[in-house]
């Protein structure tokens, strides 16, 4: 089957996605149009959040190419995370994420937090700012570690 007719295909068949390829890189809004224009009204998308959210490594290379010429980066070519950075990059994300949502095909956003993220080396305050940028979509959020000491206080104040 071309690739240009899968989504249509599985569109038939289910009624959910995830899409992965947003973790990778900012969807071009061509291709978003196409993804609402060949599921039904009733389908539904959950996106990935950019992996520059969830404290992944993240090359310069998996920016929008006028954020990769403002990026700063370490010595392996990755993303140093500073705010602004990141609100460019939620900014450049969410507009194709409101043209799904516009068509009322959105369902949640999806952080997936790098294992890195470890009770040791993290707190769950730390997503707050993005969190809260994000308090009209729904956001769910992959933990990688058992959160023994978490408590379930804490996992509330996210819902």
């Amino acid at each position: 089957m071309p690739a240009g007719e899968r989504l249509g295909w599985y569109a038939h068949h289910f009624d959910l996605v995830e899409v992965n390829s947003t973790f990778y890189s900012v969807p071009e809004t061509r291709m978003v149009e196409r993804w609402c224009a060949v599921t039904p009204g009733d389908f539904t998308f959950d996106v990935k959040l950019h992996q520059l959210f969830s404290f992944h490594s993240t090359p310069a290379k998996l920016l929008p190419p006028d954020l990769q010429r403002r990026a700063e980066t370490d010595q392996k070519g990755n993303v140093r995370s500073p705010p602004e950075l990141q609100e460019a990059l939620l900014k450049t994300f969410l507009r194709p994420m409101s043209m799904i949502r516009s068509a009322g095909k959105l369902g949640v956003l999806l952080l997936q937090l790098s294992p890195a993220f470890s009770q040791r080396k993290h707190k769950l305050s730390e997503l707050e700012p993005l969190i809260e940028t994000l308090s009209g979509y729904d956001v769910a959020i992959e933990i990688n570690w058992i959160p023994q000491l978490i408590s379930c206080e804490s996992i509330a104040r996210f819902s």
